[in-house]
């Protein structure tokens, strides 16, 4: 396995394991997140604060967890595809929604990350997009 997928792997274990300022210092301090425009978390976060700041978003409109189902590398890119269970806060509807996160990397640095997804619209309209 190489050095970028190593990283990219430790990053998910460590949000899976619940352990956010793990998750967060394995980043790269200049980090950038974008997050799709179909969420009302969206936007650009920048940095370790602006991740955090990102995280507390999220958790204002929903539990959310995301499990990675398949890694794909490139040169410096590695493609993740996996689904999101999101409970917004408003319904507590669990929805389950498939996303595809997209990671700059290099020399085992966390870089950045875009996520897309394609959410239906009454999940979208419980979170308050």
């Amino acid at each position: 396995m190489s050095r970028n997928m190593e990283a990219v792997r430790a990053a998910y274990q460590a949000f899976t394991d619940g352990d956010l300022d793990r998750f967060i210092e394995s980043l790269a301090p200049d980090f950038v997140s974008r997050q799709s425009i179909a969420v009302p978390w969206h936007g650009t976060y920048r940095g370790h604060e602006g991740v955090r700041k990102m995280f507390g978003k999220v958790a204002e409109c929903a539990d959310a967890v995301y499990e990675p189902s398949r890694f794909i590398e490139g040169d410096e890119h590695i493609v993740v595809v996996g689904d999101a269970r999101t409970v917004p806060r408003s319904t507590g509807a669990a929805a389950t929604v498939r996303e595809l996160h997209v990671w700059q990397i290099r020399d085992g640095r966390l870089l950045g990350l875009e996520v897309f997804l394609n959410a239906p619209a009454p999940l979208l309209t419980a979170l308050g997009a």
